[in-house]
């Protein structure tokens, strides 16, 4: 089976699903716009069809008159638009049998229609992460939603249910598992490296993934267990992510914590899982996260995870049992909740078993296979 991915960029996320299929003996493919500083392309070298030169013309004036907004290149997102012939010959000479689509985009657009035209017999479906759950669902009337809507695959899927309290549920979504690959077993863990109880944070720096509300909960929890050290993780590449990082490191020094707290910024897939390795206990203090990954990939190697409630993906940790979730920006809840599992070790202990636990029994690639499996999307 050959199966084609269409992104603006290999992501992390997407490892533990190539190497899925490749182990499953199928082809895959992963055409995208644009590559990341620090991806892994050991397992598949994404196929380049970036902007057509003439949307690159606008997205270059639009980020000159918005130079200061961190947010300006996401244009490209929602209204790039490739070179026909380009994404054309990328695609057609594939021939998928499965086509999976990130997002909702002009780019989207102009892949289906080309999918619908030269690849007959293939699925195609759309993958974003809105919940399943979502009150914006069905309440998007304007004209270019419409317009996306209905020029686009009907059946989407996502890796966030959501919550019913939230809203009516979107009947053309369905469930499909964030997963990850298991690294190190209970029995394979070594806990508390160098009789510190090693604490670790990953997310990019920007204001959103909260490193200041880290920083600050980390000096209450330092304040009662001397031996806690903090270690954040995260990419500083463009000029808006150096600035974050130079606040972050700022506000470190200001708190007297230097001894206590590392920065170590664009880590590689391999220099990433040695400090997973050393790692106790995984936070994600991240405020309005649509879905984050990296609490799947700290519970792979036997590591209690912490996630705020503004996480798309914080039912994954199962509260109490394998981590726990705090109030999303209450830098007292997650201060509390820190403190609850490292002023206990067997507890820590217990929760990194149950976390591994929870990866094995829900979150491989079965999982993810099954659930596509389910809606008829495979030719077996």
């Amino acid at each position: 089976m050959r199966v084609l991915y269409i992104a603006p960029r290999y992501h992390t996320n997407q490892t533990a699903i190539v190497h899925g299929w490749q182990l499953h003996r199928d082809e895959v493919c992963f055409i995208v716009r644009a590559t990341g500083p620090i991806e892994d392309h050991r397992l598949l070298k994404p196929v380049m069809v970036p902007y057509a030169s003439s949307f690159g013309r606008i997205e270059n004036l639009y980020q000159k008159i918005y130079s200061k907004d961190p947010f300006a290149h996401d244009i490209g997102l929602r209204y790039g638009y490739p070179n026909h012939k380009q994404i054309k010959d990328a695609i057609t000479t594939f021939q998928p049998d499965l086509v999976i689509l990130r997002e909702k985009s002009v780019y989207s657009l102009c892949c289906y229609r080309i999918c619908i035209r030269y690849c007959k017999q293939c699925h195609i479906v759309l993958y974003n992460q809105s919940p399943m759950y979502d009150s914006s669902a069905t309440g998007r009337k304007d004209p270019g939603h419409w317009m996306i809507d209905h020029l686009l695959p009907v059946k989407r899927y996502t890796p966030v249910r959501g919550s019913k309290r939230d809203g009516n549920i979107d009947k053309m979504a369905f469930f499909v598992p964030f997963i990850t690959e298991l690294h190190c077993s209970p029995a394979e863990k070594k806990y508390f490296s160098g009789n510190r109880i090693n604490l670790l944070m990953i997310g990019r720096f920007e204001k959103r993934k909260n490193h200041v509300l880290m920083v600050n909960a980390f000096r209450k929890v330092h304040d009662q267990q001397r031996n806690a050290y903090l270690t954040i993780v995260g990419e500083a590449c463009n000029c808006f992510e150096k600035e974050c990082l130079a606040e972050v490191s700022k506000l470190i020094k200001a708190e007297g914590l230097e001894d206590s707290v590392r920065i170590l910024p664009n880590l590689d897939a391999v220099e990433m899982d040695k400090v997973y390795r050393d790692t106790d206990l995984f936070i994600l203090p991240s405020t309005g996260e649509p879905a984050a990954i990296s609490p799947l990939e700290a519970m792979s190697y036997s590591i209690p995870a912490i996630s705020s409630t503004g996480n798309g993906t914080a039912d994954y940790i199962d509260d109490g049992v394998s981590g726990s979730l705090f109030m999303d920006n209450d830098v007292n809840d997650l201060t509390r909740a820190i403190l609850a599992i490292v002023s206990d070790r067997e507890l820590l202990i217990r929760m990194g078993t149950s976390a591994y636990i929870n990866i094995q029994n829900n979150y491989l690639f079965d999982n993810y296979y099954r659930a596509l499996k389910d809606q008829g999307l495979l030719n077996e």
